[in-house]
């Protein structure tokens, strides 16, 4: 099975409930994911429950796992911080809520409306990309401040999560591929 099916039903959303034999959605027990997931580290089970079963505890732990990393890197990088502005708070939460709902549309959610509306930000799609403008604003910080300052310290962040993500799919491939190999070996 492929790492994208796999994925798939994690999310299970995501998934054709015309092909499930008896229509309904296919049951994931803790077990399956367990087993999907087997070697991975906790930071990394923490993304993929938030991500793909839309668990908010995992997603609040996530976020302050990388609430946590990001003060060591200001700490280790010796970042100049204004006493009592939350910038890497708010930088770690909005890396976490890019990678966990990537270009969701922030003024609608992603639900493509607002009061009833099309959203007129994202044209009613749910989906638009964060401009470098609109991470200032959610950061906390004047747009040019974040060009000077904060967007390489942002894209550090960002990488941090995206190094997770790229571990999940390692795990799920290494985890998919044993599996086919005890398959044809039995």
């Amino acid at each position: 099975m492929a790492q994208n099916e796999i994925l798939k039903m994690l999310a299970v959303s995501a998934v054709n409930v015309d092909r499930v034999p008896g229509g309904g959605v296919p049951t994931l027990v803790a077990s399956d994911v367990a087993a999907m997931l087997a070697g991975a580290s906790r930071q990394v089970m923490m993304l993929a429950y938030a991500k793909y079963l839309q668990d908010q505890q995992s997603l609040v732990l996530l976020a302050s796992h990388v609430y946590c990393w990001s003060a060591d890197l200001a700490v280790n990088e010796q970042w100049r911080i204004t006493r009592g502005r939350p910038i890497v708070r708010n930088m770690s939460h909005l890396a976490v809520a890019e990678s966990i709902h990537p270009n969701v549309c922030l003024k609608c959610c992603g639900r493509g409306f607002v009061r009833a509306r099309g959203c007129g930000s994202c044209q009613g799609s749910g989906y638009k990309s964060i401009s470098d403008c609109g991470r200032a604003k959610v950061i906390g910080v004047s747009k040019s401040t974040f060009h000077e300052c904060w967007r390489d310290r942002y894209q550090q962040i960002y990488g941090y999560l995206q190094q997770l993500e790229s571990d999940l799919s390692i795990t799920l491939y290494k985890n998919n591929h044993e599996e086919e190999l005890i398959l044809q070996h039995a």
